[in-house]
């Protein structure tokens, strides 16, 4: 997995109506990208979600399929999601 990206130092592409806190890559390839992503919405709710873009033309795009995760370590994945919560006061 890479190393975290806060909103200063890179932006995810979630879109312009969340405010994207921090995150963690979990795969980046040239046609796919999968990441952990604290985001806000404008009324100041956090949320950690999981996001998938495809690259159409040089540009992310939110691929709204499913997608399988069979390849990705859970061990760290729910490591790294605990620690965004906990960080962010995000219960649940």
């Amino acid at each position: 997995m890479s190393e975290k990206k806060t909103g200063s130092e890179g932006a995810f592409p979630v879109g312009e109506f969340y405010k994207q806190l921090e995150g963690f890559n979990l795969l980046k390839t040239q046609n796919f990208w999968e990441a952990v992503v604290v985001t806000e919405s404008p009324g100041g709710q956090r949320q950690v979600r999981l996001y998938r873009w495809r690259n159409k033309g040089g540009t992310w795009k939110v691929d709204l399929a499913r997608f399988n995760i069979s390849g990705w370590n859970v061990d760290e994945l729910a490591s790294k999601v605990k620690e965004l919560k906990q960080k962010y006061g995000i219960s649940g």
